[in-house]
């Protein structure tokens, strides 16, 4: 649910691994960690942002973290959104960049 409202939000691809094929920009989307606690689940997510440049990572970035709030709505088990946290990670060897956006949900998983 989280890589396709990625997808949806920012209008670029997004997968679960970095596409070897993939045209910038892309998303990469996984769970970074978090604590379960039946019935709830406390997911960290980690949004890299993989980028033809630094101001467009950033762009894209800041888009996301804007639109974090709007997570709740993308599916009824998403019951809240914690604050996003911003990092540029560097310089890729082709001259692309990475950005990433990391936020913690709170879900409810029972079934």
């Amino acid at each position: 649910m989280v890589r396709e409202w990625t997808a949806s939000v920012l209008s670029i691809p997004a997968a679960t691994y970095p596409q070897a094929s993939a045209q910038r920009p892309y998303a990469v989307v996984n769970r970074a960690g978090g604590p379960v606690d039946y019935p709830h689940d406390y997911p960290r997510y980690s949004v890299q942002l993989w980028c033809d440049t630094d101001a467009q990572g950033e762009t894209l970035a800041y888009q996301l973290a804007k639109a974090l709030p709007s997570i709740t709505e993308a599916h009824e088990r998403i019951n809240a959104v914690g604050n996003a946290e911003l990092t540029q990670l560097g310089y890729l060897e082709d001259g692309g960049f990475i950005w990433q956006v990391n936020f913690d949900l709170a879900t409810n998983i029972r079934d």
